[in-house]
């Protein structure tokens, strides 16, 4: 009976040291969050359809690139497609600031061919949490939510009647040549 208690208690701390050690890891979706409303982002796609598969296989690089990730963050992608298939990738971080490491997925993510946009570009972000996220995050259930602009966004030069969001920045940080 000893033996038994004993091999149970055994059991038990190398199980909860074990569970300790198995820190979150990777890439998870909180939320996609869209910056045009529904008609217009209606109006410059051919369709849904074609927008959720771009959105899926920008997921999928990224839970590759971040599968063995052990630093909780949050992270923001946003995502802009011009007409001609041309894509363009900015990141926003809870804890690092935007710097060259994070080249390598951008690279990969302008990569993949983008969703046919017409009539002007569309713009989306994914929300995800790095390693279990770094703070709150939003989920959907957040009614004041609007979607991040990145900084180099903010950082350009708009005028008060230069078009809605995200037409006038890109107009400013990428534009349609």
């Amino acid at each position: 009976m000893k033996t038994l208690l004993f091999s149970l208690i055994t059991c038990l701390a190398v199980s909860s040291a074990a569970l300790a050690l198995d820190t979150t890891k990777g890439f998870q979706t909180a939320n996609i969050a869209l910056y045009q409303p529904n008609d217009v982002l209606q109006a410059r796609t051919r369709s849904v359809e074609d927008l959720a598969a771009y959105i899926k296989q920008i997921q999928a690089v990224c839970t590759e690139f971040y599968a063995n990730d052990t630093k909780p963050e949050n992270l923001h992608i946003v995502v802009a497609v011009r007409p001609g298939k041309r894509s363009r990738v900015w990141f926003i971080s809870s804890t690092a600031p935007n710097d060259a490491s994070r080249d390598p997925l951008r690279k990969k993510l302008e990569a993949i061919p983008p969703c046919d946009a017409h009539g002007g570009p569309i713009a989306f972000t994914i929300s995800a949490a790095l390693a279990g996220g770094a703070g709150k995050i939003f989920t959907g259930e957040d009614k004041d939510f609007s979607p991040p602009i990145p900084k180099e966004w903010s950082d350009a030069k708009i005028g008060k009647n230069s078009g809605p969001v995200p037409d006038c920045y890109l107009d400013i940080v990428w534009p349609d040549k």
